[in-house]
């Protein structure tokens, strides 16, 4: 009975429909949701792919004034999104292939080192996909991280849905109608909300660099943390 009740919640694909919008699993359904409200138009669109420094860093109306709207940019910037995110978010996003002339990633760097922690044990990855994985993913994506101890938190989220989801769970049963409205709010207004960001006001002008001190001199302003 739970199995089924669990199930009937998470695997039929409503409950997304309701993801606390500013939610890692929230992010990620909204913009899915977007994509498949506007139907392909006449000009070739390209997504652009990253964490938050794409989600800031870039503007979809801008770049399409700056191509004379001949190309249509997405920006699919994802504050803490990674590549392994990436993967089941694009699969959904673009589910035939034929969307998309281009997909452009931000990388971070170019070295083959990996960073610390090891990005293979990022189980907050979970979060963000949560609403994109099927059971038949769960022994894929639970062995795509490294320690055993992360592949059996990975396996048993993925199986089982309500575990990753349970804070936004209970946050829903808290206040039903809330939930609700905020939702739907944010599927009919939340693009507006992302192409019209203006960005931030401070910029790097100024900075320089003292090598022989190895020192960074920061423009007034910001912020050198």
């Amino acid at each position: 009975m739970f199995l089924i009740v669990e199930a009937l919640i998470f695997r039929l694909g409503w409950y997304e429909n309701y993801l606390e919008p500013e939610s890692s699993a929230g992010v990620v359904e909204d913009r899915l949701y977007w994509l498949k409200s506007h139907p392909p138009g006449h000009v070739p669109e390209v997504l652009v792919v990253g964490d938050s420094r794409v989600g800031e860093g870039f503007s979809a109306p801008v770049a399409d004034d700056a191509a004379g709207r001949r190309v249509h940019f997405w920006n699919f910037g994802i504050a803490g999104a990674t590549p392994r995110a990436w993967y089941y978010e694009l699969r959904d996003a673009d589910p035939t292939r034929r969307r998309f002339s281009a997909i452009v990633f931000a990388l971070d760097h170019y070295s083959d080192e990996d960073g610390d922690p090891p990005v293979e044990d990022r189980i907050i990855d979970l979060n963000f996909v949560i609403g994109r994985l099927r059971l038949t993913d769960c022994p894929d994506f639970a062995f795509s991280m490294g320690s055993f101890m992360y592949r059996g938190k990975a396996f048993a989220g993925c199986l089982l849905k309500g575990i990753p989801l349970r804070t936004d769970t209970r946050h829903l049963l808290a206040n039903i109608p809330l939930r609700i409205r905020r939702a739907k709010q944010f599927q009919r207004f939340g693009l507006d909300y992302i192409n019209g960001y203006g960005g931030r006001e401070t910029d790097l002008h100024g900075l320089s660099a003292d090598l022989a001190a190895r020192k960074i001199h920061f423009p007034p302003g910001i912020d050198t943390e």
